[in-house]
């Protein structure tokens, strides 16, 4: 029986959206990695992020990009299949998605209000799990230079309908008590770790990665990525989201 998002009206910036609906949706965008849901957790009111993650999504499905959600509307529709293709392998509730027809149900579900997340799924905020924080917006091609205290993550994302790709390296430089790097630290040897491949669509690819050498004053992260032809016909430029590990 197919599913549907569970929403109990429209979902835009001129309409009084629902608290639950608001909830509802920021999970939704977050599960195929289009929200970044910030520390606080998922609020119950609409935020600008929100409304640019429902647009991107709509580009890349091909929908009219208004940034809107109406119940049983294209976009409901799109996003609840891609939701429930995406996540025919990852345990835990779904409870943003019911069965049709059927009672719209609040998004919460066994949920917490606040909640982090961590890949391709989202986490009951009291469970045990690494802390991190975002320390960019989305890169694309180029060199990213991040000053960290600790080791990173890296979310290599995909909106593209179909296999895509990335790959990218990560390099690290010690810092000193001004917090200038010091070159003479590393190896004559040493090399940036590779890393990337292939992804699936609103599926965030996550890696860590810790400093090979001990930095009592910190390090810069460098993080590259170099021009790169697309895997796949209908690429939306695949990027990168760096978090830093607490």
């Amino acid at each position: 029986m197919p599913r549907e998002l569970a929403l109990k009206g429209t979902v835009a910036r001129n309409s009084a959206v629902e608290p639950e609906d608001t909830r509802t949706t920021k999970r939704a965008l977050s599960r195929i990695g289009l929200y970044a849901v910030p520390r606080s957790g998922l609020t119950p009111w609409p935020d600008e992020q929100m409304f640019q993650a429902i647009k991107r999504f709509q580009k890349s499905a091909g929908l009219k990009a208004d940034s809107i959600i109406k119940p049983k509307g294209a976009t409901a529709r799109r996003l609840a299949r891609v939701l429930d293709e995406n996540d025919s392998d990852v345990a835990g509730p779904r409870d943003f998605l019911a069965r049709a027809p059927g009672p719209a149900e609040s998004g919460l579900g066994d949920f917490d209000e606040e909640h982090e997340f961590e890949g391709d799924r989202a986490q009951p905020s009291g469970l045990p799990r690494r802390s991190e924080k975002p320390i960019s917006p989305d890169l694309d091609s180029g060199t990213h230079e991040f000053i960290v205290k600790n080791g990173i993550s890296v979310d290599a994302v995909s909106n593209t309908l179909g296999i895509d790709g990335i790959r990218y390296t990560v390099d690290w430089y010690a810092l000193d008590k001004g917090g200038n790097v010091i070159p003479q630290l590393r190896s004559p040897g040493f090399r940036p770790e590779e890393a990337g491949g292939h992804l699936f669509p609103f599926k965030p690819r996550r890696r860590d990665f810790q400093p090979p050498f001990s930095s009592p004053h910190g390090y810069m992260a460098v993080v590259t990525i170099p021009p790169q032809s697309a895997n796949n016909a209908n690429s939306a430029a695949p990027f990168l989201r760096v978090h830093e590990l607490q």
